[in-house]
């Protein structure tokens, strides 16, 4: 049997130490900030990147890795006898995906048919725990077939969600009104976002304060959490440490039996969510 290498990109999110124990391989997105281009979690750490945000007039842009980019990731591993599995950035969220298949179909034509490419529908530490999941098995030597079923399974059951601090991201990138954002922050609204079925984001509610906001994504996973399926939440924050951890431990506390994996959320995602983002990721 041949070997598997699991690939991921930079918008999962996953911790370092992750990536290190599921020896998972991953292609950073770009980052620009006006003239500066950088590889978001390569040349750009997430304190970095808030750090710049913050002085930033204007968001930076974020871009898909290129074709080229993914062709230079894999190529060594299908040179030792690799069979790849790629699991990327919703397409609805990025043309990650597209770029991924290109460099699929180049390698293919060169007659190295052993790359697998899967649109994991999902973002952050959500799209990450795909990946933990599709490594583990990995590790057990569990065969493709095998790992493109369970993934696929894992995906119609695993749950984001996210809450913002603020809205001003929203508005810097066009995606809500600047009349939407003031009347939002003069009522304190916390807008709890998901990602539907088809990978792309939507508000559940909109709660009152930063508290409830919390609470919700902490209420809502407790009720829904079936360890059964992976036994792992992901949490990752925007520049609020302090606050994800107490979330971990809430429900840690409640539920033994579930690994919560903490993280950043780096600059692919930042960019939009800016600082404050809280999320939850977690299988029902």
């Amino acid at each position: 049997m041949r070997k598997i290498k699991i690939f991921t990109d930079s918008a999962a999110d996953l911790p370092a130490e992750v990536v290190a124990r599921y020896e998972v391989g991953v292609v950073p997105l770009l980052v620009t900030f006006g003239d500066r281009v950088f590889a978001d979690g390569r040349d750009l750490s997430s304190a970095e990147f808030y750090k710049l945000l913050a002085q930033a007039p204007t968001l930076p842009t974020t871009s898909q890795p290129s074709p080229q980019d993914f062709i230079d990731a894999f190529q060594p591993y299908l040179d030792t006898g690799h069979t790849i599995i790629s699991i990327n950035l919703s397409s609805s969220l990025s043309g990650t995906v597209a770029s991924a298949t290109l460099a699929q179909e180049s390698l293919d034509q060169a007659g190295q048919q052993q790359i697998h490419i899967v649109d994991s529908k999902a973002a952050s530490i959500g799209q990450g725990l795909l990946v933990c999941l599709a490594s583990h098995l990995a590790q057990q030597g569990r065969g493709v077939e095998e790992i493109l079923t369970a993934v696929s399974a894992a995906r119609q059951r695993l749950m984001h969600l996210f809450t913002l601090e603020t809205m001003d991201n929203l508005v810097k990138g066009g995606r809500i009104s600047r009349a939407k954002a003031i009347i939002g922050g003069m009522l304190d609204i916390k807008p709890i976002l998901w990602l539907d079925d088809d990978g792309k984001i939507d508000t559940l509610e909109k709660v009152r304060g930063r508290k409830k906001s919390l609470k919700y994504l902490t209420d809502k996973c407790l009720a829904e959490l079936d360890v059964s399926v992976y036994p792992y939440v992901g949490i990752c924050h925007a520049n609020c440490p302090e606050e994800a951890a107490a979330l971990a431990k809430v429900i840690e506390q409640a539920v033994p039996a579930a690994t919560v994996v903490v993280g950043d959320i780096g600059a692919t995602i930042g960019t939009h969510t800016g600082v404050g983002c809280m999320a939850v990721f977690y299988f029902h």
